[in-house]
């Protein structure tokens, strides 16, 4: 019995994965409590979910809060944009439903249809916040080129997004459960879309060991080129003075 508890197979590394997913989620959604840290919080969730695609993520807490250190004011701009806007649209979503209007239908479409885009682009801007060294703008319009072209992903994406916001808006129970089952349970099914657009522009060609080895080899090379620059210029300084003192002493002989 105590060999199946602790062999490497496959239930009990489902089961690790679903703890690591609902841990992820505790953690986000702690940090995003003062709202002004969701993006952070988002973009460092999505950096580790994206990690456990291929089996990189390491210790949850310590990388999840060493992402969201980094991401603190990064991520803050985009993240603004983003929540005003979608906070916009379910109120519009509110005003929609409760007017009489003879085109309310129309515009409740209209509407819903604007948000499954957004959320959308939402869900892109997270994925190059958490992948690439860029600033919140640039994430932005590539969140919104990307959501153009892979138009049929990003389209299940929003459609998803919607679903959990409807039914969280329906079943007021519903939300003590995304609280429990956690934002990386919800998030990880989409990660699975966004991972398969992502490497065909992205070649994860060493594994993060070899990364880790092939960055302590550039650091070192660093090292190597500092030192022999130095040695350069001692002996360059070191020839300056052997031609002062041939100067030198051809003054005193001349004198």
């Amino acid at each position: 019995m105590g060999n199946v508890l602790f062999s490497d197979n496959l239930f009990n590394r489902t089961m690790t994965k679903v703890f690591d997913l609902f841990v992820l989620g505790l953690l986000t959604f702690i940090c995003c409590i003062p709202i002004v840290t969701g993006g952070a919080s988002i973009t460092a969730a999505y950096r580790i979910l994206l990690k456990m695609r291929k089996d990189h993520e390491g210790g949850i807490t310590v990388s999840f809060l060493k992402e969201f250190k980094n991401n603190l004011k990064s991520s803050f701009l985009g993240w603004m944009l983003l929540i005003t806007a979608i906070a916009l649209l379910l109120f519009d979503l509110t005003v929609w439903t409760a007017s009489e209007s003879p085109f309310r239908s129309l515009a409740y479409g209209v509407t819903v249809f604007i948000l499954v885009a957004v959320t959308a682009i939402a869900d892109w801007y997270f994925t190059f916040r958490a992948t690439f060294e860029e600033t919140s703008i640039r994430s932005l319009k590539n969140a919104v080129a990307f959501s153009a072209v892979y138009m049929l992903q990003s389209i299940v994406l929003g459609i998803y997004n919607i679903l959990v916001l409807f039914i969280a808006t329906r079943i007021s129970y519903f939300v003590i459960l995304i609280v429990v089952l956690g934002f990386g349970l919800l998030t990880y099914p989409k990660t699975i879309i966004i991972d398969r657009v992502l490497s065909k522009y992205i070649h994860d060609k060493y594994p993060e060991h070899e990364k880790e080895s092939l960055e302590i080899e550039s650091e070192s090379d660093d090292l190597d080129a500092r030192l022999l620059e130095k040695e350069l210029l001692n002996q360059e300084s070191l020839n300056q003075e052997a031609i002062e003192n041939d100067l030198n002493e051809e003054d005193m002989t001349d004198q």
